[in-house]
């Protein structure tokens, strides 16, 4: 049998052909929400900040870093945001950052020393081996931008620093620092607490994804409802197509005890797309990461057990698809990934 792979909840029973090219088209061009009105200002970022010819940029999705200078020994101290700041929501943490920087500096000196003082306190993750990564801009590109993670696998280009070095201090604070080589002048990199995983990689991530699927794997892609920024928050099912039935999953309504829920599946509730059928003998399994959006470790384990469900011939996977209804919610908290917080 041919896979379904369809956006936007459409079906592939004949009843619903007109509908699945509706919900297919509007996958191609996802609608974002207009924005609301913010109550809280931008994070603090650098754009093509100059300091003494490193050029500092963090003003793009997921980053966090908000000052760059040279110090009097020739390092550069570096300040990252605090998660929130500057409105009343500003929390103490100083942990997650994820910048960008390249190398105008004339002459053949390549080194740089980078440090980061009064960040929230980690000694226990430096002590059992955590470093801080790195990646090459020209990596990056050639394993797509954005799509960096579309093969599930692989380290997206990132390398764990070695010239690490990590002191906790009395005040419940760390200093980190760590040296780096660059290649040649215009050399461009990105360093990031650990590996990143950023909103707009797991859109195009997972599209991706859907494009391959193969055998009687049976896929939908939901707009499970916009975040409180207009972000899209999307959920993933998988199973195959044992046991399906002809009515579709229920809409969600409001009940005395539970929250409004006129927000879930906008996309189904003005008529552009429609929901995946039930499956009334199986058993469901949610699967939900980056509620804290600092904890990208998370999107890895889910993207681990995606990969593993897509695979058309692994006896496991047809066990689970046969048996269960899994849904994938890849990241619940986008504004909070897109914006740097930890």
């Amino acid at each position: 049998a041919n896979a379904t792979h369809a956006f936007g909840g459409a079906r592939s029973c004949p009843e619903h052909k007109t509908k699945a090219a509706q919900a297919n088209a509007i996958a191609a061009a996802p609608r974002q929400r207009p924005r609301q009105k913010m109550d809280r200002p931008p994070p603090p970022s650098l754009t093509d900040h100059d300091a003494d010819g490193l050029v500092f940029n963090s003003s793009f999705d997921h980053a966090n870093l908000k000052h760059a200078e040279r110090a009097r020994d020739g390092a550069w101290d570096l300040t990252m945001a605090k998660d929130a700041e500057n409105t009343s929501n500003e929390k103490r943490s100083s942990t997650w950052f994820y910048f960008r920087v390249r190398d105008e500096r004339e002459g053949p000196k390549r080194q740089a020393r980078f440090r980061f003082a009064g960040m929230a306190r980690q000694g226990q993750l430096y002590k059992h081996g955590h470093r801080p990564v790195v990646r090459r801009m020209k990596d990056k590109q050639q394993l797509g931008n954005e799509k960096c993670w579309s093969t599930l696998t692989g380290s997206g280009g990132w390398k764990r620093l070695n010239n690490c070095s990590y002191r906790d201090q009395g005040d419940r604070t760390g200093d980190l620092q760590f040296d780096y080589l660059f290649g040649e002048k215009g050399d461009e990199v990105e360093f990031a607490f650990c590996f990143p995983y950023a909103y707009e990689e797991s859109l195009a991530t997972h599209r991706e994804v859907l494009k391959r699927v193969t055998g009687d794997i049976v896929v939908y892609n939901e707009l499970l409802c916009f975040s409180a920024e207009g972000r899209r928050i999307e959920m993933l099912t998988v199973t195959d197509n044992h046991g399906a039935d002809k009515r579709e999953e229920d809409l969600l309504y409001d009940h005395a005890d539970v929250a409004s829920t006129s927000h879930l599946f906008p996309e189904v509730r003005d008529g552009t797309a429609t929901r995946p059928p039930r499956y009334p003998e199986k058993a469901e399994v949610i699967i939900s990461a980056r509620v804290h959006p600092g904890e990208t470790p998370a999107s890895f384990v889910l993207d681990g057990l995606l990969e593993l469900l897509l695979r058309p011939d692994d006896r496991r996977a047809k066990v689970l698809r046969r048996n269960y209804v899994f849904r994938f919610i890849p990241q619940l908290n986008p504004d909070g990934v897109h914006r740097g917080h930890y």
